[in-house]
């Protein structure tokens, strides 16, 4: 998988090696958090986090400055572009964690605290039909400016 840049994306051991690196996981873990994420089907970055390896801060940040991505620590003060909730529902924001934060350059830039799940963002690249630009933030940042964007959007 390539990422933003033509960045060649990283390999699970070698992701958790930055960690490592950073001092905020023990090397010793690294094979058992390996295993067990495959066994639970989950993504590197949810099995860190549910798991309590890291805080989805930590990992976040750190994905953001390995991939050249931006990092919202907080989401209250944007705008959600009126063409995203117009296109795309409330169920695929909410069940992706996904959400416009705004357009750039002609491409939608595009929270998600769950960068290393593909899906959703190539299903939104083709609901939208434009390019997206991935920026990283906190779970909780998302689902608050999904509810916020979709309840202004149905006049609620």
């Amino acid at each position: 998988m390539i990422l933003k840049g033509g960045f060649p994306m990283l390999g699970k051991r070698q992701l958790l090696m930055v960690f490592v690196e950073e001092g905020l996981l023990d090397e010793s873990k690294v094979d058992e958090i390996l295993a067990t994420s495959e066994e639970y089907n989950l993504s590197l970055g949810q099995f860190v986090v549910q798991r309590g390896y890291l805080s989805e801060s930590q990992f976040l940040q750190i994905f953001a400055r390995e991939y050249d991505y931006e990092y919202y620590d907080k989401l209250d003060k944007i705008e959600v572009p009126n063409e995203f909730c117009k296109r795309v529902s409330i169920n695929f924001a909410r069940n992706n964690n996904i959400l416009a934060i705004g357009i750039k350059n002609g491409a939608y830039q595009i929270a998600t605290c769950s960068p290393l799940l593909t899906y959703p963002i190539d299903e939104l690249s083709t609901l939208l039909r434009a390019d997206i630009d991935i920026v990283l933030a906190p779970k909780a940042e998302i689902v608050a400016l999904i509810n916020t964007c979709y309840k202004e959007n149905i006049g609620v």
